[in-house]
């Protein structure tokens, strides 16, 4: 049946794909510099990233097709179109500099509508203004958003972003490699552990075996492996295994991304081994809900005696690469089942909700009165969860702001928004300290001219910018100031040249804290 699955994706992906081949976006250049589902701190990378070298060059439509949407944000993507295509995929492309004429009409068009840099426009009937034929320029490559210069690209079927390179195959003989393989006892599991290393041993024909592993505790593994491929750089593999007798008793997907899914990736790598290693240390198995009944979750082995075991690992091609080992493992004395210590989820003001599996792992412990330790900094959670403060009756929450501390200092938090005036929240899904403050103090603003503009430089030492709030207007008319968080500002647009002579600029903003002030300024242009 797992095969039968894993055919059926390899399927699916190809039908996304089918019909007219697909024109790589920058014909030129195919160095990549991120691959796809990468493992990133907060996400898997959803597409590859190609090096633009910082020029800005055209990126051309893979097929003939119509823009689907376009958005500009301050961080993330920055300027990024999306462009649906005859199949009904959907490529996205990201950290653009600029649209195509006709589509930089209508952004700017709807950003003078809404007075802030930030839109995210939706369309969804067809226009002959948003169509496009294979090979026509939609935009040009840039670095807005976040990041050095480049182009990201993925393709899209629906919300589940597919594996880009899949639609230019390329010879590839190479199988996936194996650089790791652990196990792991149940009542040694917590977020941060890694198990025991099991010794590989290299067989002639490039697959491995080890030593048995025999316990009186359900047993899982662990493992650390990559792609050669045939790009530029190592990627992901396909799929990978844990088969006991001839029975796959856990699968996995690594090429699947579900954006409308679970946060879990770290649910499938321990954040302990990403953060201090820089290695991808992959779980084969679900992290149980405690208190744990008589059979923990999938992927975890009982009752089995002297049996062949095999960890299979396949590429986009299907390159495989195994370990085979023996596995003895005899829960029959645990009779009372298992039994792992639940997290404290709720302590004086502060709570922590979200998937019961997931807020069963995480526990509170109270610093100060406005200050709590979510279990381990190095712990990372399986899906995003919400930390929330009562307000006491007497308690202002004018200017509070959630914070993330660190042996750097503060960090401040976005507030989960449209909440009750009585609590405050903010979204989680790694352990550390987390608290609330106030700040009073209203950003600072620096203004300059820009050749025959102005740009602007706006910062808040304590919480940060809530890029939202920026707006600004030139002698009475609306114009737009390009915010982007990594540059601390950008230039402020306008529809029209601006004739040299006196100005007045009016300028809003606030902080994360709510903290906002406005800005009269006179400048004059040669």
């Amino acid at each position: 049946m797992a095969r039968i699955l894993t055919l059926l994706f390899i399927f699916l992906t190809a039908g996304a794909l089918k019909g007219e081949e697909l024109l790589w976006p920058l014909p030129d250049h195919t160095y990549l510099t991120g691959g796809y589902a990468d493992s990133r701190y907060d996400h898997f990378h959803g597409g590859v990233d190609i090096r633009t070298g910082g020029e800005h060059l055209a990126v051309l439509a893979p097929a003939d097709g119509k823009i689907e949407r376009l958005a500009v944000t301050p961080s993330g993507y920055g300027k990024v179109v999306y462009f649906r295509m005859k199949n009904d995929t959907t490529a996205v492309f990201g950290h653009l500099d600029g649209f195509a004429p006709r589509l930089e009409s209508i952004v700017r068009d709807s950003q003078l509508v809404a007075g802030t840099y930030r839109v995210d426009l939706i369309y969804e009937q067809r226009s002959d203004d948003l169509e496009f034929k294979r090979g026509e320029t939609l935009a040009y490559t840039g670095e807005t958003g976040r990041g050095a210069p480049h182009l990201h690209f993925e393709l899209r079927k629906e919300a589940v972003q597919i594996d880009p390179l899949a639609a230019y195959p390329r010879e590839d003989t190479q199988p996936p490699v194996i650089t790791e393989l652990r196990y792991i006892e149940l009542q040694d599991l917590n977020l941060r552990s890694i198990g025991t290393k099991l010794s590989l041993v290299k067989d002639s024909d490039g697959n491995y075996s080890t030593s048995a592993v025999r316990s009186n505790e359900p047993v899982a593994f662990l493992i650390s492996c990559y792609d050669p491929g045939p790009w530029n750089r190592h990627a992901v593999p396909s799929a990978i295994r844990v088969i006991v007798d001839s029975d796959t008793v856990y699968e996995t997907f690594p090429t699947e991304i579900d954006l409308l899914g679970p946060k879990d990736i770290y649910a499938k790598l321990v954040w302990k081994q990403l953060v201090e290693r820089d290695h991808d240390v992959r779980r084969l198995f679900t992290f149980p809900e405690i208190p744990i009944g008589k059979f923990p979750t999938k992927g975890w082995i009982t009752e089995v005696w002297d049996e062949q075991a095999e960890i299979e690992v396949e590429d986009r091609a299907g390159n495989k690469t195994s370990v085979q080992l023996k596995l003895s493992v005899d829960t029959s004395d645990r009779i009372s089942g298992f039994y792992l210590e639940k997290g404290i989820n709720s302590i004086s003001q502060f709570s922590l909700t979200g998937n019961e599996e997931v807020v069963s792992w995480a526990t509170l412990e109270m610093v100060s009165e406005h200050e709590v330790n979510v279990g381990d900094p190095l712990d990372g959670f399986s899906d995003r969860l919400v930390l929330t403060y009562s307000l006491l009756s007497d308690e202002d929450p004018e200017g509070l702001y959630w914070y993330k501390k660190s042996s750097k200092g503060r960090s401040a938090l976005w507030t989960v928004p449209n909440e009750p005036d009585s609590i405050m929240s903010c979204h989680l899904q790694r352990g550390g300290t987390f608290g609330l403050a106030k700040d009073t103090t209203p950003p600072r603003l620096l203004l300059s001219r820009n050749g025959r503009g102005f740009k602007f430089d706006l910062r808040d030492a304590e919480t940060g910018i809530d890029d939202s709030t920026v707006r600004c207007t030139i002698d009475g008319i609306t114009a737009i100031p390009e915010y982007e968080y990594e540059e601390n500002g950008g230039a402020i647009w306008t529809r029209n040249t601006l004739a040299a002579g006196e100005h007045t600029i009016v300028f809003t903003a606030a902080n994360r804290a709510g903290v906002a002030k406005e800005w009269t300024v006179s400048m004059t242009l040669p």
